[in-house]
């Protein structure tokens, strides 16, 4: 998700060919789009890894706070809330970390809370615990598709996504993080590792930050100290420019 208008949908495949994706509300015409695909691969000393094909598709131009529709190539279907817009009262979200393998770990975020449903789901770091085994990715989203694929969900890395390493693997440094998770992050602040970003959810004007930014160099050399002023002079910049009147809350 990045704002009430868009939805990033990803899922993975073992075919590289483009699937179609159409999706509708109960009131409006049906929309399609196809998706891209990407892969990569890891050597380590435990194994050798090759991702499926990464599929991902951007649902556009969607109304705010309504039920869609989607179906994927005819082969998986499901809906989804698309987010709510400025200013929407009340503005619900469940905040999971360190999620790990552990099954249920956002199933009771689907049951509403004082009678509010959670609208969307924000990871505060550390998705998998893959710690360099990247088929524990492929296992960690197969095990969040019943809930994943119906509700909008956002997060950023921890350390297990960039220096945490299990015996036998190499440290991640964002790669399965970057690969696998839906973030607004651009292309050219992904080649440059930096996962911090903001978006607006309701309500709420939600930040993003990356405590290992500058992780790829020694810490308190000057490149590192330079993507950690990067970070703090995009935040800066992004806290000027929050509309209080339409987001009045900032996280």
């Amino acid at each position: 998700m990045d704002d009430a208008s868009v939805v990033y949908l990803r899922f993975v495949c073992d075919s590289q060919d483009p699937f179609t994706v159409t999706f509708n509300s109960t009131e409006g015409n049906q929309k399609k789009v196809d998706t891209v695909s990407s892969k990569y691969s890891v050597t380590n000393t435990a194994s050798i890894y090759t991702s499926p094909f990464l599929h991902s598709a951007n649902l556009c131009n969607l109304n705010a706070a309504t039920t869609y529709s989607y179906n994927v190539g005819g082969l998986f279907s499901s809906t989804f809330v698309s987010p709510p817009g400025s200013s929407a009262t009340p503005t619900v979200i469940g905040l999971v970390g360190d999620a790990d393998l552990e099954e249920g770990s956002f199933t009771n975020l689907q049951q509403p809370v004082q009678n509010l449903t959670t609208q969307a789901i924000l990871i505060v770091g550390d998705y998998s615990y893959a710690n360099g085994n990247h088929k524990k990715w492929d296992n960690w989203y197969d095990l969040q598709q019943p809930i994943f694929s119906k509700m909008a969900q956002a997060g950023v890395n921890g350390n297990h996504e960039v220096i945490q390493a299990s015996k036998g693997y190499a440290p991640e440094y964002y790669l399965g993080y970057l690969n696998r998770a839906a973030t607004p992050i651009t292309p050219d602040n992904a080649k440059n590792f930096r996962t911090y970003y903001s978006i607006n959810f309701g309500l709420v004007h939600l930040v993003f930050l990356d405590d290992y930014v500058g992780a790829r160099f020694r810490i308190g050399s000057t490149e590192w100290r330079g993507e950690r002023q990067a970070q703090v002079d995009w935040l800066t910049t992004d806290l000027a420019q929050v509309d209080r009147t339409s987001t009045p809350y900032v996280v």
